[in-house]
């Protein structure tokens, strides 16, 4: 259980879940989710590069690993940034759709 903290204190909390694949991020990421009032939950795979721009073939492997594969700039400037300011965010953004390895746009509003 989480510790309820007085309406003059609350504000926004930004929690990463890490861990290996298959150690059970998104089991208990969910169950946060679910314990925790008005939380929002976003998959670093919800912000991947498309197959192309990710197995780029000029590159070696390593470098599309590391610096191809995810659009952090795109998730910072569009969650991360504004929440940090203070900000309300409502806009929509792109998540990534695996099953079409394109982007499908969400409406997303997080209040300050």
């Amino acid at each position: 259980m989480l510790p309820q903290l007085p309406e003059s204190q609350k504000q926004s909390v930004v929690i990463g879940v890490d861990g290996l694949g298959g150690s059970g991020k998104t089991t208990y990421a969910t169950e946060l989710q679910q314990s925790v009032k008005n939380a929002y939950l976003f998959h670093l795979d919800d912000f991947i590069h498309p197959e192309n721009i990710r197995y780029n073939n000029t590159y070696e492997e390593w470098f599309c690993y590391y610096e191809l594969q995810w659009r952090y700039e795109y998730l910072i400037s569009k969650l991360l940034a504004p929440l940090k300011k203070g900000l309300e965010v409502k806009c929509y953004i792109e998540l990534y759709d695996k099953e079409t390895d394109s982007y499908k746009e969400q409406a997303v509003e997080i209040p300050r």
